[in-house]
């Protein structure tokens, strides 16, 4: 019967060039703090010379940033990957650049336009706090869809094991971020979750999944997996190579018995097949149906 006369409530949006600057120093001590943040309901406490103690009751902290699979593969010594952390990213992963372009255009009138009703939309969405619910039907879709793992798993990459069994709060996150993306906040937050967001919000999950695994094994700890893809994708653009060719090209970034143990796993894993029309010359040729 008690009646709410405050909500204390503290959020920070974090915009990086960089992901990893934050883990350059003390990286279990960030781990520790993003985690906890994330979930919001761990009371944070910061002080300076100048302004004492501030006690923050209910912190919501969201990082965007980006990185690369060199930059990514030093959060590997630091244990990432099967950590809170790990499965409170949302990883968008790209194997190549969508375009090339020389110089960065201006942006267009349109585009003008809508970055002004997106940061107008962001300015009332630093108003509004408080709870959302899901509709009865989004809560029973999702409390079925979540009790069979089939449904939900679009891989079953290994570096994803810790990940899959406890993606359902990346996933009330991402139902919350759809919910109040579009129409008027104050409006949104007296709405219940429909199960069409909730559909909408498992679509966009299971697309970035897809090739979530990528983005940890080209950052893995084995040094040689990058070059692997690297000689897999040259064979795509340049066509097939033997393996004096292939030596030549690769032998500043691995050893040539490391090439070997390459070309075999590449062979192994179905990247590329063997071409032996010319005994005397066996080929190496891209697989283009796996990735």
């Amino acid at each position: 019967n008690g009646k709410m006369i405050a909500y204390p409530y503290a959020s920070c949006c974090c915009v990086l060039d960089e992901f990893t600057s934050f883990f350059n120093e003390h990286a279990g001590d960030a781990v520790t703090f993003f985690c906890q943040a994330w979930t919001g309901n761990i009371p944070y406490e910061s002080g300076t010379i100048s302004r004492g103690r501030t006690f923050v009751k209910n912190p919501s902290l969201s990082l965007i940033g980006g990185t690369t699979p060199s930059n990514f593969q030093k959060l590997q010594k630091h244990d990432i990957v099967g950590t809170g952390l790990d499965r409170r990213l949302l990883i968008v992963f790209a194997p190549e650049n969508e375009w090339r372009q020389f110089e960065i255009p201006p942006h267009t009138d349109e585009q003008l336009a809508s970055m002004t009703i997106i940061l107008q939309h962001v300015l009332l969405l630093s108003k509004v706090c408080g709870g959302l619910v899901y509709s009865q039907e989004a809560r029973d879709y999702l409390t079925d869809w979540w009790a069979k793992p089939s449904n939900c798993m679009v891989s079953n990459h290994y570096m994803l094991r810790d990940y899959h069994p406890n993606k359902n709060s990346l996933l009330h996150k991402l139902c919350i971020a759809r919910h109040m993306s579009e129409g008027e906040p104050a409006r949104q937050m007296k709405l219940p979750i429909t199960l069409a967001e909730v559909q909408d919000s498992i679509r966009m999950l299971m697309s970035y999944e897809r090739l979530r695994a990528s983005a940890w094994s080209e950052s893995g700890q084995n040094l040689l997996y990058p070059v692997a893809m690297r000689i897999a994708g040259w064979l795509r653009d340049n066509g097939a190579a033997n393996r004096t060719t292939i030596v030549r090209q690769f032998f500043a970034e691995a050893m040539e018995d490391e090439l070997d143990k390459i070309l075999s796993y590449l062979n192994t894993s179905g990247r590329v097949r063997l071409d032996a029309t010319d005994p005397c010359n066996i080929m190496y040729v891209a697989n283009n149906e796996v990735v």
